[in-house]
């Protein structure tokens, strides 16, 4: 007889490192990355990028989540015939001053316990990357 018993990877507190995609981001060339253009001696927010100095890039870079996230509950699933575990993870914004929460779940693999193991999966995913792009 299966058994329906899933184990979690981590627990309730536990420190984790989440491995996120973002868009990378490139100097605004109209205002030269100062956020602002001068139009009849005057300075105005950029129009191209906002006043933000910066525009999204074409591609995304895998990295580190920028702060520290906990484990705050775990929860199971079942999909089809597919069982899971979802973990509800928060971390605190300093800039914002609250807490985020984000719920993943195991099979998106996006979860380590140490930093190492997870700059170890950001790695590799860059070297299947690289290789499809030369194919």
């Amino acid at each position: 007889m299966k058994s329906n018993i899933i184990t979690p990877k981590f627990k309730i507190d536990q420190r984790v490192y989440w491995i996120v995609n973002n868009w990378t981001e490139k100097k605004c060339t109209l205002c030269k990355g100062t956020g602002k253009v001068l139009l009849k001696h005057r300075k105005y927010d950029c129009p191209k990028c906002g006043g933000e100095g910066v525009l999204t890039g074409d591609d995304f870079v895998r990295q580190i989540y920028k702060s520290e996230c906990r484990v705050v509950s775990i929860s199971s699933y079942q999909d089809n015939k597919i069982m899971g575990i979802t973990y509800k993870i928060s971390s605190f914004d300093k800039c914002k001053d609250y807490y985020d929460y984000h719920e993943i779940t195991e099979r998106s693999n996006t979860l380590f316990a140490t930093e190492e193991e997870a700059k170890k999966e950001i790695r590799r995913l860059n070297a299947l990357d690289h290789e499809k792009k030369s194919i």
